[in-house]
């Protein structure tokens, strides 16, 4: 496993150019049918930036797009100092994201942060459970059944 991003800082992170996941063997795109490599050059940019921008253009167009950001891996955050659900809460806050009627889905796959959110951080934003892998559909199922006989 590589070296983490959080390891750096954001200013240091933000020098470098992103582009298209390609194999470093065969210098083909791992995901051919998305976006084509070495055509653009990207950035990174935060999730302030990039709620800057949606407002902005919400603005100038008239539209009112929302966002659907997605707290990553919360528990490794935790372990290394970093309250990841926190942050990315009180930056949603800041920019006026703070309830269902708000223009914001926030989603993770774990389903016990997104009880956190609700219970501790007393959340009042629409929450989704992204599942891929059988674990989460099995502890879904639980929480359901738990559900259904209380």
């Amino acid at each position: 496993m590589g070296i983490n991003v959080i390891y750096y800082p954001f200013k240091e992170l933000n020098q470098l150019n992103v582009l298209e996941r390609m194999n470093p063997v065969t210098k083909n795109a791992v995901f051919p049918k998305r976006f084509p490599i070495f055509m653009s050059t990207f950035k990174l940019y935060s999730l302030q930036e990039e709620i800057e921008l949606i407002q902005g253009l919400n603005k100038s167009t008239g539209k009112n797009i929302g966002i659907y950001p997605e707290i990553k891996e919360p528990a490794f955050h935790r372990k290394e100092g970093m309250d990841i659900s926190n942050i990315v809460l009180k930056i949603l806050k800041d920019y006026g994201y703070k309830t269902k009627n708000d223009s914001c889905i926030l989603q993770c796959f774990d389903a016990d942060e997104l009880k956190r959110i609700r219970n501790e951080f007393k959340n009042e934003l629409f929450l989704v459970q992204l599942m891929e892998f059988k674990k989460e559909e099995e502890k879904l199922i639980v929480i359901l059944r738990s559900k259904i006989i209380n």
